[in-house]
């Protein structure tokens, strides 16, 4: 789905922006990762250097400011919205447990190439269900507030920003349309955000687009 909407976005659209989390970097090396997407590889880059899409780090793919060059955060050019990925606001991912998180993706990554090849998705399933591990729902006060107020701070910090655009939790939410997170094209989703000016939509992807 997401090759596809790159494919569309290439002629419909302005300017493509990937808010992070495109790649597993944490669970697998570039090379198995373009072995196994060669197509979506090609495509990202080959939008990049057109200077057609920007591709913004998160927290599984921060290796890509190594490898690709990529930054943290971006502002859309005649715009007053900043993008980001949102791990930021996350507390499971900022250090130490986020070393610990890492090793056990890592950990599962193993077990599933020896022997469970569903291992993941079984502890993952389990952690949900007994409440170990929620991600931050922007539909419930509580949650919506961390980010909120966090994102906030980040926009008061950078001259001629009003808005803050996020993604990391999987839920898509627009929100009082100043701090919007743009959902994500997996685990059945297929949201994005569509800016132009000071309107913004949430849209789902779709067959034969848009």
């Amino acid at each position: 789905m997401l090759l596809e909407f790159l494919r569309w976005g290439e002629k419909d659209l302005d300017e493509i922006i990937l808010a992070g989390d495109i790649f597993d970097l944490v669970k697998d090396k570039m090379t198995y990762i373009r072995r196994d997407n060669p197509r979506l590889v090609k495509k990202v880059r080959e939008l990049m250097d057109k200077g057609k899409l920007t591709y913004i780090y998160g927290n599984h793919d921060e290796d890509m400011k190594y490898l690709w060059g990529l930054k943290q955060r971006y502002i859309i050019p005649e715009t007053d919205v900043v993008v980001l990925h949102g791990h930021q606001f996350d507390w499971v991912i900022k250090p130490p447990i986020r070393r610990l998180g890492e090793a056990a993706v890592r950990f599962a990554a193993i077990i599933e190439d020896l022997c469970w090849k569903s291992f993941s998705w079984n502890m993952s399933t389990l952690a949900y269900v007994v409440g170990a591990r929620k991600l931050p729902d922007p539909t419930k006060e509580c949650d919506r507030d961390i980010y909120y107020n966090e994102s906030q701070e980040i926009i008061r910090s950078i001259s001629g920003v009003n808005r803050l655009v996020h993604g990391h939790t999987h839920r898509a939410h627009k929100g009082d349309g100043i701090v919007m997170n743009c959902g994500c094209s997996t685990w059945g989703f297929s949201d994005y955000l569509y800016i132009e000016g000071d309107y913004s939509e949430l849209k789902k992807m779709k067959e034969g687009f848009p």
